[in-house]
């Protein structure tokens, strides 16, 4: 099959990757198997602390989505390697934090 060469202008550079895999693929088994262990509560405090709906969670939890922030998955794998600490915060505590205005 001939190329249709164009004639005008230089030709350009572009990089050629061979291999079109999703790099991120490896950590997919040991993120999910570290949602596979959560409870509600652990549920309702990551999606505090990440600022996310508890919805993405449990899709996190089923398998059904994938962080599209890898900071995001690195930062729920080391929580669960931590042991999942969790701190209790007093409803004094939760209105001293909000701004009011």
């Amino acid at each position: 099959m001939a190329f249709l060469q164009e004639k005008r202008g230089r030709p350009r550079y572009v990089a050629d990757y061979i291999e079109e895999t999703d790099l991120a693929r490896p950590y997919y088994a040991e993120f999910y198997a570290a949602c596979d262990t959560f409870t509600y509560r652990e549920m309702l405090a990551l999606s505090r602390m990440l600022g996310l709906h508890l919805r993405t969670i449990y899709r996190w939890k089923n398998h059904e989505d994938f962080p599209r922030n890898l900071q995001r998955m690195l930062i729920v794998m080391d929580w669960t390697k931590q042991g999942k600490p969790i701190r209790l915060e007093t409803q004094a505590r939760i209105a001293r934090n909000s701004t009011m205005w």
